[in-house]
């Protein structure tokens, strides 16, 4: 763990917001087009999380050490849940 948790707790915060903006935006993104709902539909949303995580891990991965959405930057004992 780095000792500017500062850092740390800012690129978790960005990781976080960039998680939650992609998925809700897929979301309403395949409704607005008119997709039908199905299994194109459900892959579509899983195909951009998994495209925002592998961006985030990515860019801000140095930074907070590769762990996405931790529940605290400072408790790097802890096992995620």
């Amino acid at each position: 763990m780095t000792s500017n948790w500062l850092k740390v707790a800012v690129a978790e915060a960005i990781e976080t917001f960039a998680l939650t903006f992609v998925g809700i935006m897929a979301i309403s993104g395949a409704g607005i087009a008119g997709a039908p709902a199905g299994i194109a539909n459900l892959a579509s949303i899983g195909f951009a999380h998994g495209l925002a995580i592998a961006v985030m891990v990515a860019a801000l991965g140095a930074i907070s050490g590769g762990h996405l959405t931790r529940r605290s930057p400072s408790d790097s004992s802890s096992p995620g849940v």
